[in-house]
């Protein structure tokens, strides 16, 4: 293992135990308040309209999981130096979790949002520069690194994205924006026209389905906590459901072999 290597590696390991470190004591509210509880209640999903169900925040294990995975990955695994361009972004990515956490605990609304904002660009950027390696290199039996990067920081961006917007939603709420007035509505239907539009980039320009099936996961939580919640929208309701559907159908048709799209898109 070369010296850049194993200092990258020091670094993700770094970045992981922080983050999951105070996401076990924030983040679950074994120390102040839960997300969901912080800020005088406005990440909750009676504060917005954009914020899923509380049990589509159960990803997160899955995230952290990811995570752990990773580290594990960058220490055992001998084409993970392959990818050191991409440890600093992925470290990065990781740590500000855990800072946003503070962040929001601290009732830092509006600082919450730049910070988040920092995330997802650190795993657009982390994306491109890892389509960039599998034009160099493809996925032929590399499976482990399709899961320990691919995977992992996929389902991260897709989630993180949603949660962009949620922060955007909720930070506005702090300011006094109401979830039923007509901006909150106009906010909502553009922030999920948005979301819809980011994952089927990926899928289309780097080909990658994982933000967008974790988008799909988002949205139909979203659907579930506006037609059972309170507020109760049919109306964006309806639109987490299409924009579900919508990103659902991208990616089957991505999976699909070439010459059979072709042939459905020709008729």
């Amino acid at each position: 293992m070369s010296y850049r290597h194993r200092t990258l590696a020091i670094a993700v390991t770094v970045a992981t135990v922080f983050s999951t470190l105070i996401s076990a004591l924030f983040g679950s509210g074994l120390l102040g308040a839960t997300v969901e509880e912080s800020s005088r209640g406005i990440f909750g999903s009676e504060s917005t309209l954009i914020v899923p169900a509380s049990k589509a925040f159960s990803i997160w294990g899955l995230i952290f999981t990811g995570f752990i995975v990773y580290t594990i990955w960058m220490w055992v695994n001998k084409t993970a130096k392959r990818y050191d361009d991409l440890a600093i972004l992925a470290a990065v990515s990781i740590a500000l979790n855990g800072v946003w956490l503070i962040v929001v605990q601290l009732k830092f609304t509006w600082i919450s949002v730049p910070v988040i904002v920092a995330i997802w660009i650190s795993l657009w950027l982390l994306r491109r520069r890892l389509t960039a390696i599998r034009r160099d290199y493809g996925t032929k039996n590399n499976w482990l690194d399709v899961l320990a990067v691919d995977l992992v920081f996929g389902i991260y961006l897709g989630w993180i994205t949603v949660a962009t917007a949620a922060n955007i939603s909720a930070a506005l709420a702090a300011s006094g924006v109401e979830p039923t007035n007509f901006i909150s509505y106009l906010v909502t239907i553009v922030m999920l026209v948005m979301v819809l539009a980011v994952g089927v980039f990926f899928v289309i320009s780097h080909h990658s389905i994982a933000p967008a099936l974790t988008m799909v996961w988002a949205f139909v939580w979203i659907a579930v906590e506006r037609f059972t919640g309170d507020p109760y929208s049919l109306l964006i309701g309806l639109l987490a459901l299409l924009s579900a559907a919508a990103a659902l159908l991208v990616s089957a048709v991505h999976l699909l072999p070439g010459q059979f799209v072709s042939r459905i898109t020709r008729g």
